[in-house]
């Protein structure tokens, strides 16, 4: 049986700004170049691409040691640097019109023996090799360039300490922050740096050391970065919140928060995919992220970041080649979450947020599924009209647009009512869903309460003039 509900929108109410939460991690050209999807990164119009495990595993960029490669050798002196690869993806990246998020340090290692993600043996040599690949990027440095990179990330998920902070301990990676950190604005003070790119923000221990030093020592921090890999959306809430109520404490109610990994995941992680006899596991894992029920967990995720304390994400990753890519296949063609994507760009586009209220409760699509945002339990969650139901709306004044989800609830006959209108004119409406891929309609004129039928892990963009 289909289930009704409501939702309530008025595009003369704006309550904000659409937030550049279609972010994504590597990209738009990878696997050694040969697979360049330029064109599909322009379509979304991604504001961010944050340069991590970038080439995974075949390695010849970004990384410190992969540019640097000789750390004996004199940091000064330009010939010891090798820019190649780097200088092609910034260059790709800047066409596409993003900006970078640049994490300095090392890619992830998921192999016994470890290579690179040890703590440095020379904190104050790491940072001016580190600054000398900023001067190349910003100043000219090296036969470099002046692209203005903005965004520097210290390292990534030092929390991860065997896999990414392999023999350090804590205190060692918020020095080393302080040092590259201090040495960085030095140089270039409107540079925004930050970390620590958590995988376990979690850690209270972890948390509260860094932000304690950076103060103790005013180190400075301009955004900080979490990842979370989940499939219930109540746990991205319940970290938010966890985050939020940490930074608080701390003094920093202001500072910006960038979510620069997520995707959506089931059971212990590496412990549920790697190794022998998990092979069926991994072909669910990964092949959900490619699929409808994909699409659905990305569309709901950026219309619930909207309403959280994120203020930049990057989904993790756009690399075809890479397992946790649901944006395109191995060939670089488009998937259906890609078009989740897309329907959100159109959106940012648009800029301006209107009122969007979800269910006979008018709640927004932070709340709709049962999300109170305090104190969020685990156990089943009472049903209501609107549990798994999303939606996202924004204005230019011209038209207006909707981004509308079904993720993991039963089939809902929705009753869209736009207030102060008489009617729509100039429907068009973009399907993805299980039995289509960005189906296209169009509809002249309809009424100012419009039914829509979506289904179980769907993805509806609506748009018309206003």
């Amino acid at each position: 049986m289909i289930r009704l509900t409501d939702i309530f929108l008025d595009s003369n109410k704006i309550i904000g700004k659409i937030k550049p939460l279609h972010g994504v991690n590597n990209g738009p050209v990878s696997d050694h170049f040969w697979i360049d999807t330029s064109r599909y990164y322009k379509e979304i119009g991604v504001p961010y691409i944050r340069l991590h495990d970038t080439d995974l595993p075949s390695q010849r960029m970004v990384d410190t040691r992969h540019i640097f490669k000789d750390f004996s050798a004199d940091e000064n002196d330009p010939s010891n640097y090798d820019f190649a690869f780097t200088d092609v993806l910034i260059g790709k990246i800047k066409a596409c019109g993003a900006e970078t998020i640049y994490r300095l340090g090392a890619s992830i290692e998921h192999t016994e023996k470890k290579y690179f993600v040890f703590p440095p043996d020379d904190f104050e040599k790491y940072a001016r090799i580190c600054l000398n690949i900023i001067r190349h990027y910003n100043s000219g440095w090296a036969d470099g360039f002046y692209y203005d990179l903005k965004y520097f990330e210290i390292w990534n998920e030092p929390d991860l300490f065997e896999k990414m902070w392999n023999g350090g301990t804590p205190e060692q990676y918020y020095k080393f922050y302080e040092i590259l950190t201090k040495m960085i604005k030095k140089e270039y003070p409107e540079a925004q740096v930050g970390g620590y790119a958590g995988c376990n923000a979690y850690c209270e221990e972890y948390f509260d050391g860094f932000f304690e030093h950076i103060k103790k020592t005013g180190a400075p921090i301009d955004f900080f970065s979490y990842h979370i890999y989940a499939d219930d959306l109540r746990d991205f809430v319940k970290l938010n919140e966890h985050v939020n109520r940490k930074l608080n404490a701390h003094g920093y109610a202001e500072l910006p928060v960038i979510l620069d990994e997520w995707n959506i995941f089931t059971g212990e992680f590496w412990e549920s995919i790697m190794g022998e006899g998990f092979e069926y596991n991994r072909k669910f894992l990964f092949e959900r992220i490619k699929n409808e029920v994909g699409a659905a967990f990305c569309a709901a995720s950026l219309s619930l970041f909207q309403n959280l304390r994120i203020d930049a994400a990057a989904y993790y990753d756009g690399q075809p080649k890479m397992y946790w890519c649901g944006l395109f296949d191995l060939y670089g063609v488009p998937l259906k979450p890609y078009y989740s994507f897309v329907y959100f760009g159109e959106l940012y586009r648009k800029s301006s947020e209107c009122l969007c209220m979800v269910g006979s409760a008018q709640k927004s699509s932070a709340i709709s599924f049962g999300v109170e945002h305090e104190h969020i339990a685990k156990e089943p969650k009472q049903q209501n009209d609107s549990d798994g139901i999303f939606a996202t709306a924004a204005t230019d004044g011209k038209t207006m647009g909707i981004l509308l989800v079904n993720y993991d609830g039963t089939d809902t006959r929705v009753m869209l009512h736009f207030n102060g209108l008489e009617s729509i004119n100039n429907l068009k409406i973009r399907t993805t869903d299980r039995l289509n891929t960005d189906r296209r309609d169009f509809v002249p004129t309809a009424g100012a309460v419009l039914p829509v039928t979506i289904m179980k892990n769907s993805v509806i963009y609506l748009e018309f003039d206003l």
